[in-house]
């Protein structure tokens, strides 16, 4: 599986179109340095254990390493919120005061978004994929994905939780996209998945077809619209928008 390295095409689409924005605040977790020498899995998952126990700052380093390793620059994800929301959200999850994100909220989420942008039947997603891709990240991020829960009287436990966070299922969700450009795999209905040869065929023109796609589904909107597609993303995984605290709002975004 190839890990969250480059630009998230269409989670997030007003990242192709907005080249700058405000900075982050002073007081914003700053990532791992090179000079640390720490891989940047092990880092996050690190900061999972304290964010399971409510810690806002190692939430909102899960968060930043989130949307840095989709390629997104700091500066238009705290423009936007987007850092913000996904904060707000696990917080309020690990204080009782939201529900859990489902295996079909994602899946809900990604088909939305594929919908929305006029890609491919192929880059729709099910519940089997978003759990074989969740196991495969448990081996990265077992503090993270891992089932939090005790064991059963009689020893055994669940490897995976049917319930998520919204931390982790915004995670999961943007992994998956990415999947979707660039991992073979995930290029493919379940009914192409046949042989090596046909794999090897489909997926070799998979990638470019989805990004050709993505070009063509964004032409000719404004970033309020694809802000618009970004807020619905978030919306389907249970990531509401924060309370309004000024009269700044993207209705003025043109």
């Amino acid at each position: 599986m190839r890990a969250p390295n480059c630009a998230l095409l269409f989670a997030f689409p007003v990242a192709l179109v907005v080249s700058s924005c405000c900075h982050l605040s002073a007081q914003t977790p700053k990532p791992p340095t090179k000079s640390q020498a720490i891989p940047t899995h092990v880092y996050i998952d690190s900061q999972a254990v304290l964010a399971k126990q409510g810690s806002e700052p190692a939430i909102r380093n899960i968060a930043n390493q989130l949307f840095l390793g989709a390629g997104l620059p700091s500066e238009l994800t705290s423009a936007f919120e987007f850092n913000d929301r996904v904060v707000q959200a696990e917080l309020k999850y690990r204080n009782g005061q939201q529900p859990a994100v489902q295996t079909a909220d994602i899946v809900k989420a990604v088909n939305n978004l594929v919908n929305t942008i006029g890609a491919p039947a192929w880059a729709h997603t099910n519940a089997q994929e978003v759990t074989k891709l969740r196991m495969w990240m448990l081996i990265m991020y077992p503090h993270l994905i891992a089932n939090p829960t005790p064991r059963q009287p009689d020893g055994t436990r669940q490897i995976l939780s049917p319930q998520m966070s919204p931390l982790e299922a915004a995670f999961i969700a943007t992994t998956l996209i990415e999947q979707k450009l660039w991992n073979d795999y995930y290029q493919l209905a379940p009914s192409e998945r046949t042989t090596p040869q046909t794999i090897h065929k489909l997926s070799a023109q998979r990638g470019a077809e989805l990004r050709t796609a993505i070009a063509g589904g964004i032409q000719g909107h404004s970033v309020r619209d694809l802000l618009h597609v970004a807020d619905g993303f978030f919306t389907d995984l249970r990531i509401d928008p924060l309370p309004a605290t000024d009269t700044t709002s993207t209705k003025e975004v043109r």
